[in-house]
Order: structure tokens, then C-alpha cells, then sequence
């Protein structure tokens, strides 16, 4: 299955500082360029930074993608330390969000006995049982820490949870800016992936959207790397239309 994504921002108001920030994947790039820059269709297997030439008028961003891997089964296998990719080994220290050295003792006593992909669908079934979702409960200085204090939390607090779970457990994982158009209603939506057995599997812990429906935007360490849109002064969304097409129909 291939995916194609159209985000038009039919209406985006910017305050008089006129600087409005996009960030993804650790690079930034001017949101009022990004109102009059063309994205043509690409296809790819891993998200990227779209930086096509500047066009004359306004247009929607157009992205194919690959489909995000199902949910992994339990018997998947984790990866030996030594071996892992040295693209991967950042995914395993503590980040802005992720206070993963703090949960080690809670993840060796309650996920210990567990290995790979069991443990991992352990960390999953735990934090949709224990976790509420709350919209409104969480706030962009909201932390794992927090969230787990709280039991509260929206899709991003549940995927930085999940994330710092594992990477608390020595299992790199990093979290996933994706569109769940498989949603009801489709929406902007939060997830995890693990590194298990030399590849990178889907975990949402929120359990909200199908696997099938999510097309990934970006990752990074947290939500530092994968916000959709970093404001620095004063600016409102005012409307935005998305399209998704499946392209192999």
C-alpha cells in the first residue's frame, strides 16, 4: 500500500515578529517559505526533510509514502548493544521529554522478567490500561515523568512514556510524527518505533489508530524533533485542509 498526503494551509496568520518555524528531523525551515514551495510526490521508506524549490504561488504539499510496519509480534528478538548501527545508538539516551534514566528501576521491576517483542507489547498493554486520555491534560512543557505522575496525557505524552520505557529496558526507540487518516475523525497523531531485531517496528500505545491507517512524517528523540510546527513569536492557524489518497487503489 502507498500513500499520498496533501496538507494545504488554505489560511495561516503570522504575527508582526513574521517568523514562523517548522522543525523536523533537527532542521528548520521558514513556514511562511513553506506556504510557496511545491512539494512534488516522492516515495519513501523513511521520512525525510522536503526542501524543493520555491514556487510563485501557494500550493499544498504532496508526500508519498510507504506504509508504516504493523504492530511487531511478541517473539520478535532485541539486538545485541555491539551491533546495533551508530544512526541507532542516540535513540537510547535519555532526551528533553524522554527521562528514560529515570525508569529503570519501575521497567526492571515491573518488565524484567520479559524479553524483545513481548516486553515491548508488556510496556504497550501497561500504558494504555494505566494511562487516561485527556485532551487538554498536557501542555508543551509537559514530560514522560510528568505524565506518568498524572496518569493523563494525549498521544504525544503516551509515545514519549512508551519510548522512554524502552529505552530504559537498553531498546532504542524514537518517536514518530505521523497522520492517522485511518483515524475517526483522521487527525495528527503521535507514535513510537522500537529498534527490535535489526529494523525499527510501529508501537502506539494509545492504541487509537490502526497500523495501516498512519502515514509517518518524521521522527526524532521526542517532541523537540517532531513538532509540526515550532512557533517562536506569534502566530495562528486559522484553517488547513488534508487530503489522503491511496494510490495503489
Amino acid at each position: 500500500m502507498t500513500v499520498r498526503m496533501t496538507f494545504t494551509p488554505t489560511q495561516c496568520g503570522v504575527g508582526r515578529t513574521r517568523i514562523c518555524r517548522s522543525r523536523s528531523h533537527g532542521k528548520t525551515i521558514s513556514a511562511l517559505a513553506l506556504l510557496t514551495r511545491r512539494f512534488p510526490p516522492v516515495i519513501a521508506t523513511e521520512p525525510s526533510v522536503l526542501l524543493p524549490e520555491r514556487s510563485s504561488s501557494p500550493a499544498p504539499a504532496a508526500v508519498s509514502f510507504l506504509p508504516v510496519p504493523a504492530m511487531f509480534p511478541d517473539i520478535v528478538s532485541e539486538s545485541p548493544l555491539p551491533d546495533l548501527p551508530p544512526e541507532v545508538v542516540p535513540y537510547l539516551w535519555p532526551s528533553r521529554y524522554c527521562e528514560a534514566d529515570r525508569f529503570e528501576a519501575f521497567v526492571d521491576k515491573t518488565f524484567g522478567a520479559l524479553e524483545g517483542g513481548a516486553k515491548l507489547v508488556a510496556m504497550a498493554e501497561w500504558i494504555k490500561r494505566e494511562m487516561g486520555y485527556a485532551a487538554g491534560s498536557s501542555d508543551s512543557t509537559t514530560t514522560a515523568v510528568d505524565a506518568f505522575v498524572s496518569r493523563l496525557g494525549v498521544c504525544r505524552d503516551f509515545a514519549h512514556l512508551m519510548a522512554s520505557f524502552a529505552r530504559a529496558a537498553g531498546i532504542p526507540a524514537r518517536l514518530v510524527s505521523a497522520y492517522a487518516w485511518g483515524l475517526k475523525p483522521p487527525d495528527f497523531h503521535a507514535v513510537v518505533e522500537v529498534w527490535l531485531d535489526g529494523g525499527w517496528h510501529l508501537v502506539d500505545a494509545s492504541g487509537l489508530a490502526p497500523t495501516e491507517g498512519l502515514v509517518r512524517i518524521c521522527v526524532g528523540r521526542d517532541a523537540t524533533d517532531i513538532a509540526f510546527m515550532t512557533i517562536f513569536g506569534v502566530g495562528q492557524m486559522r484553517a488547513q485542509s488534508i487530503q489522503v489518497t491511496r494510490l495503489d487503489e
